[in-house]
């Protein structure tokens, strides 16, 4: 039994953080249209959609259930859909979403639960609502959308894509049709994209480029600000393709918006000093941005068609980070037409020299309805099924991309983790040939690939130098920063020997380097004082008190030729000067502060 008035809509997300914005944008434009229903939201993942989702949704006895798909969820929402179907045939069943743009005859035939397929935006769903609900209008009038009729014949009724002004669009915000009991919110403000990347669908998503009022984006974050969410995460797949708009976006966010955090998705060939003098003026952290880099090589992205310089993707990245104040995360993709294994290594050792604070490395994924799908390069094989990775190429393997899916994997644990990127990008780029080296040694120890422990992956990079030790001339170096950064990290000194110290007293009290310098006694504690370098890099330093009544500490003393505190590479040994790094752990787990005193 259903009633005309009721819909359903399922949304399967990817972890429980994670909304859909579909729901609101949907039932917005309905309303906005004069379309009255009685609308129920089922919010899921795609690890427990089947707990008790069927029971929920024929409670409320529905006419149509609608689910938006993407390649992480659409086989969970065939599922549930067909489930559904099997108790309640009917209730009719629409999927939209990036799923269905391209061509959807198969999956219906295949798929012979699903009713109709939409492909495109929202600007024809009330008519579909109408059509289900009302059955005053025909189905074959409504944009976008795709059945098989009652001779088993396959329509496509082309693609709905909304063309007005954007400010026409209504606001799910002011409507109270967001979230606001997750983490982050999602905000779009602007749809589309200008560039024409061949494997990417942000172009199909709007026959031309978008762009909310100012004053619509200032109500609709006023709105979120109110509503207690604090992280707001861009949709806009290129924020900064228009400068002055940029600009203006930026300047309103730091000045009216200090509060709220901007996660944003920037092309880096468009930055430029005026931008990142604004980015200047926001307090530390505002901002978490993610560069799309794709590949950095000009031949790859012409075959790609997409048309910009690598030299101003890296001139933009290095002005990006010359700003200082805030994290910047960098795509990568592998799989690209005429990309070539030794590309992709190349790629991420020149984004660890110019030591963004995150890599990312995907495969390609082949979506629906992008040009390259359509149009296959030669040589170019992907998973029919999802996530519809590249599986090979004319000039990648499938060995080969396994090797850039391991190398994938080990960015994740090593270079991104802010304990591990120092020692691990400074010993890989020792050799040209080190970070292939390391791909193949972490397999070997470490089959599964499987994320293991920060001291596990501390010992492989201390046992992949020690198996690599001939190449490298300043072996005394590296072998002393993983030491270092180990410390750094209040991870247990023993481990190298190294004793710990419940006080100053004790720490200085038999140290000839030290006291040498000092004298003996008590004394010699405050005469150390004068030997305290300032603050340098990410490090910090602190006067010793030997009268100190603070939280407990212990105290672990590491000498070394080498200056640490310099995170330019410094490998020079000074003859006549040692560094004595004072690591101060407060309660034995934390670490309080490294001082340096140079001897």
């Amino acid at each position: 039994m259903v009633k005309k008035s009721n819909i359903a809509y399922l949304g399967i997300n990817s972890s429980y953080s994670h909304s859909m914005l579909a729901y609101g944008k949907l039932r917005a434009w309905c309303e906005a249209k004069g379309v009255t229903a009685s609308w129920h939201e089922f919010s899921r993942t795609v690890k427990d959609f089947e707990n008790g989702l069927l029971s929920e949704i024929l409670e409320v006895q529905p006419c149509v259930v609608i689910a938006t798909c993407y390649l992480f969820n659409i086989e969970a929402v065939i599922k549930a859909l067909g489930m559904m179907k099997a108790v309640s045939p009917e209730i009719i069943t629409v999927v939209g979403g990036p799923e269905f743009l391209g061509d959807n005859e198969r999956f219906l035939r295949t798929n012979h639960f699903i009713d109709y397929c939409m492909r495109g935006d929202e600007s024809s769903f009330e008519k579909v609502i109408k059509f289900v609900c009302k059955g005053n209008i025909q189905k074959k009038q409504i944009e976008g959308l795709c059945y098989l009729d009652e001779s088993n014949n396959y329509i496509d009724n082309r693609c709905a894509l909304f063309s007005g002004n954007a400010d026409e669009l209504p606001s799910l915000y002011s409507m109270n049709l967001f979230p606001k009991n997750k983490a982050f919110v999602q905000y779009e403000t602007s749809r589309g994209c200008p560039n024409k990347c061949t494997f990417c669908t942000s172009s199909l998503s709007s026959s031309k480029l978008l762009l909310h009022s100012l004053e619509r984006v200032r109500s609709d974050l006023k709105i979120i600000r109110e509503s207690g969410v604090r992280e707001i995460r861009m949709l806009d797949r290129t924020f900064n393709a228009n400068k002055k708009r940029t600009i203006e976006l930026l300047t309103m966010f730091i000045n009216e918006f200090p509060e709220l955090k901007f996660h944003l998705e920037i092309y880096p060939a468009l930055i430029d000093d005026e931008i990142c003098d604004v980015f200047r003026t926001a307090e530390k952290d505002q901002f978490h941005v993610e560069v799309g880099v794709q590949s950095l090589s000009n031949e790859i992205l012409n075959a790609c068609q997409r048309n910009f310089r690598v030299e101003k993707t890296v001139d933009g990245i290095k002005k990006l980070l010359d700003v200082d104040k805030f994290e910047i995360h960098a795509d990568l993709l592998s799989g690209l037409p005429l990309q070539k294994l030794p590309d992709i290594f190349a790629d991420v050792t020149e984004l660890m020299e110019l030591k963004v604070d995150e890599i990312q490395l995907e495969v390609l994924k082949v979506l629906a309805g992008t040009p390259i799908a359509s149009n296959l390069p030669k040589g170019h094989a992907f998973n029919p099924l999802t996530p519809y990775q590249v599986l090979k190429t004319q000039y990648l393997s499938i060995r080969d991309l396994q090797i850039a899916d391991d190398l994938s994997k080990i960015i994740d644990s090593f270079y991104n983790n802010s304990k591990l990127r120092r020692c691990f990008s400074e010993i890989m780029q020792i050799s040209n040939n080190y970070l292939l080296k390391f791909c193949e040694f972490y397999r070997i120890y470490n089959n599964s690939m499987q994320k293991l422990a920060i001291n596990k992956r501390f010992e492989l990079l201390h046992n992949f130098l020690k198996e690599n030790v001939g190449d490298i001339n300043e072996k005394e170096y590296y072998f002393e920063l993983i030491q270092f950064c180990w410390l750094a990290e209040a991870m247990a000194p023993e481990k190298y020997n190294l004793k710990v110290f419940k006080n100053e007293t004790a720490l200085f009290s038999n140290n000839d380097d030290i006291l040498k310098i000092a004298g003996n006694g008590d004394d010699a504690i405050v005469k150390i004082n004068n030997f305290i370098s300032e603050k340098i890099a990410d490090y910090t330093t602190i006067k010793i008190n030997v009268n100190s009544n603070e939280n407990p500490s212990r105290f672990c003393m590491f000498i070394s030729d080498y200056n640490f505190f310099n995170n330019i590479e410094n490998k020079d040994k000074s003859s006549n000067q040692k560094n004595c790094y004072i690591f101060r752990y407060l309660h034995g787990q934390r670490l309080h502060s490294i001082t340096k005193i140079e001897i």
